[in-house]
């Protein structure tokens, strides 16, 4: 839970912040900001809150290297000669097919976990809930009461309610073993259903 709590927002934020007339342009550099700053948020919550004495830092930012700087690069190749087009239509089959590949390994890699303690599974799924649903309502009462106007409203609850669980489910896997990657995997699925919600809506009052 501490890698998806130390993880930056997903990139959905994005997206979805055109789609409820949000703040595009603060809901892009928070979560470009998030995304560096994770470099040093994600080691220290670890040492702070686990009590580990060491962190493999070397495997941290190779690992942030091939996850988040090597996909930039390759999507400003892909915008040469508008190659990007040749591929669009192809684009949500890319990225669902990206998400198969980490949590079909993830509920792989712990098959045993999920059948013989399902009490992990309604404590992770209670705690995604809380943290999107519940924490949606609460954001935008609190955003409201404070003066915050409608579009960066928007932008904020987004960035509030929805982490990149793939991202940390992918780091957990490499740099510790199998079983700390379940909630990411978990939180993913009850994000699933938080976007689904999130679709149904034109802008947040």
């Amino acid at each position: 839970m501490i890698l998806v709590a130390s993880a930056p927002p997903g990139v959905a934020v994005i997206p979805f912040t055109s789609l409820l007339a949000g703040n595009s342009i603060l809901s892009l550099f928070a979560t470009f900001g998030a995304y560096l700053s994770s470099i040093f948020i994600m080691p220290g919550l670890i040492l702070l809150l686990t009590g580990a004495e060491v962190f493999p830092m070397s495997k941290l930012i190779l690992t942030l290297i091939e996850l988040i700087f090597l996909p930039i690069v390759f999507s400003r190749f892909l915008l040469f000669k508008d190659f990007y087009k040749s591929i669009i239509s192809w684009k949500g089959a890319i990225i669902n097919w990206g998400f198969f590949v980490v949590f079909f390994t993830v509920i792989g890699l712990n098959q045993k976990t999920f059948l013989e303690q399902p009490n992990i599974l309604i404590k992770i799924s209670l705690i995604a809930f809380t943290t999107t649903f519940l924490g949606f309502i609460l954001l935008n009462i609190i955003l409201k009461k404070m003066g915050i106007n409608q579009k960066d409203r928007t932008s904020m609850i987004l960035l509030g309610t929805i982490k990149n669980s793939g991202f940390a489910a992918a780091i957990a896997l490499t740099l510790f073993d199998e079983t700390t990657s379940i909630p990411g995997a978990i939180i993913s699925a009850i994000y699933a259903l938080y976007m689904i919600w999130l679709g149904g809506k034109h802008q947040i009052e």
